[in-house]
């Protein structure tokens, strides 16, 4: 199962923020093998319910994302935290983060 923490609600309002360097592919994807996933785009965040929960610093350092739980597909905002992990910010203000090394390049995007 893909280990995303929630509530975690001060990793944006404390942490650093790290500016994406994402190199190729468009899209990279951590996925449990029963359906549960994550995918990264690359591209800015547009989602205007995540980037509102934000301060506008912060705005432009998101990057476009979306995440499905237990068959719910979660729009997100997300970027890269200098502790090797994707952090995570859902529209309802829930908060995650994610392996790095767990996304790989999706096949097909």
């Amino acid at each position: 199962m893909i280990a995303i923490v929630l509530a975690l609600g001060l990793i944006f309002s404390n942490a650093a923020l790290v500016p994406v360097a994402f190199a190729a592919p468009p899209v990279m994807r951590a996925d449990d093998g029963r359906g549960d996933y994550v995918r990264l785009f690359d591209q800015p965040c547009a989602n205007d319910k995540v980037l509102a929960l934000l301060k506008p610093e912060q705005r432009k350092q998101m990057r476009a994302g979306e995440t499905m739980l237990s068959g719910k597909l979660h729009g997100n905002c997300w970027l890269f935290l200098p502790n090797g992990t994707v952090g995570i910010l859902y529209e309802d203000g829930e908060t995650g983060m994610v392996p790095s090394q767990l996304f790989r390049p999706e096949v097909g995007a």
